[in-house]
């Protein structure tokens, strides 16, 4: 069957349409592939790169921690024209200079921030720090260290490198710091008188702080008081030596000189580590002291010779505080030659010159009389061989006299209170209370000094009246430590 043109050309048509659909159908399903396969490599592409991105802050972070360093130490210096500290850091035993800015966090130990020229010298610190750069990034004074401020009863011991505090003892580390002023100092140079602030950590002290130093007084023009007694503030009643120097404390306070009825009183300056020269003349003129001697020279008639001088002995001598060669002679007696001792105010000289064909020895009695007890004690005099006598034939006697004391040997004095003091008679050391020593006739200053307590001094009065003298006073008051954690 023949088709015609016309059927042939529309058959082409339709051929033609459906091939122009199926390319349109499939170049639309292939582009949607290729979006589908583009947005799914950028999808992969964006996430390693997040990844990437995460690994690298993450490194970052651990480098910059691996930078930064934290430790404890000790505050030393501050120099704010350069904008820089010094620490000791006790972790690594070395110091570190460091950085700060307005940036630095600076705080108290109760997390209040301050200027970093609040935190004083010797303060214990914790810190973190870049290692690179060298800068202060944080600094609190620390809470876990602890602190005694007003120390004053300590021990020392620089040699096995220990201080003990109240009852504490506790280790000196070989790195130290002691600061006294401005200035670092050797351990060496604390006093027992200082006042100072320790820190420290668990058993070992880091830094010393003298908040209150020592300084000391120099006496000059002092002849004329040797042997008397002297005190200077809390010190311990000392006697008057050649080229003496007391440590004291520094500040103000009374310097008194003592010498039986003389007591004179100035007030002193005392700076720290300084020389404070006093004359002792300032204390106004000392009165010569006079004792007034009655010889009762047997037999009657009997010439007596003070230093070489012919005296007469009929009414009493006065001669001024001292020792004097004396001699007693007659014909036909046995002379005799000694030393006189003038130390009380009254006292009676006997004397019996046996005859010279008689064998018998010189017999010397000396009676010092107190008017204040309105007693006469007995006391033999030496004479030039050393041999003593008091009368009885028997070289015995209940008193004695040594320098200026005049000695009860029969009976004592009993210091019961406060218990486990150090006791001082007049500056000389007696014993720890309760103590008992021979007594000794006269008025005393008694002090007591004793660990961890305030030292106390009283002024008693020891008569003669036959019998054993007792003193109790109050407990000691002990010295207030104010710790802080």
């Amino acid at each position: 069957m023949l088709v015609s043109g016309k059927e042939q050309k529309n058959s082409y048509q339709i051929n033609l349409r459906l091939i122009l659909g199926l390319v349109i159908v499939l170049g639309f399903f292939t582009a949607i592939i290729i979006t589908t396969m583009l947005t799914a490599s950028e999808r992969v592409t964006k996430k390693s790169q997040i990844n990437s991105d995460g690994q690298n802050q993450e490194t970052f972070v651990q480098q910059r921690d691996e930078n930064k360093a934290s430790l404890p130490g000790v505050f030393k210096m501050l120099d704010e024209g350069s904008r820089q500290v010094s620490i000791f850091d006790i972790s690594g035993r070395r110091e570190l200079q460091l950085s700060y800015s307005g940036a630095s966090n600076i705080r108290d130990e109760f997390g209040q921030i301050i200027a970093i020229s609040q935190i004083e010298p010797g303060t214990m610190v914790e810190l973190s720090y870049i290692k690179d750069s060298g800068k202060l990034t944080d600094m609190i004074i620390s809470n876990k260290a602890w602190k005694y401020v007003s120390v004053s009863n300590f021990m020392l011991d620089p040699d096995t490198r220990t201080m003990k505090i109240a009852k504490k003892q506790y280790k000196l580390a070989d790195e130290l710091m002691v600061l006294d002023g401005n200035d670092f100092v050797s351990i060496y140079e604390i006093a027992q008188q200082d006042v100072l602030t320790v820190w420290g950590y668990e058993e070992t002290i880091w830094s010393v702080i003298v908040t209150r130093g020592h300084g000391y007084v120099k006496l000059k023009d002092y002849e004329d008081f040797l042997g008397d007694y002297i005190t200077v503030g809390y010190e311990a009643m000392q006697r008057i030596t050649e080229d003496m120097t007391i440590t004291v404390r520094e500040g103000d306070f009374n310097l008194t000189v003592e010498s039986g009825d003389f007591s004179a009183t100035i007030r002193v300056r005392v700076k720290r580590n300084e020389i404070t020269y006093v004359s002792l003349k300032e204390l106004g003129p000392k009165a010569p002291k006079y004792g007034s001697v009655a010889f009762d020279i047997s037999p009657f008639g009997a010439d007596l010779y003070i230093k070489g001088e012919l005296r007469s002995y009929a009414n009493e001598i006065e001669l001024p505080y001292g020792t004097y060669p004396i001699k007693v002679m007659l014909g036909g007696y046995v002379s005799y030659e000694g030393n006189l001792n003038v130390d009380s105010p009254a006292k009676t000289i006997k004397i019996i010159l046996p005859e010279s064909s008689s064998d018998k020895k010189v017999e010397v009695t000396e009676t010092n009389t107190q008017s204040s007890a309105g007693d006469k004690t007995g006391s033999p005099v030496t004479d030039k061989h050393g041999s003593s006598n008091n009368g009885d034939g028997n070289g015995s006697s209940d008193f004695i006299v040594i320098g200026d004391k005049i000695i009860d040997t029969k009976h004592q004095i009993h210091v019961q209170k406060p218990v486990g003091a150090s006791v001082y008679l007049n500056g000389e050391y007696m014993g720890t209370s309760p103590v008992s020593f021979s007594k000794i006739i006269g008025s005393h200053v008694i002090t007591f000094i004793r660990e961890g307590y305030e030292t106390m001094s009283y002024t008693v009065d020891v008569i003669n009246d036959g019998k054993d003298a007792y003193f109790k006073f109050d407990d000691l008051v002990p010295n207030a430590i104010v710790p802080e954690e």
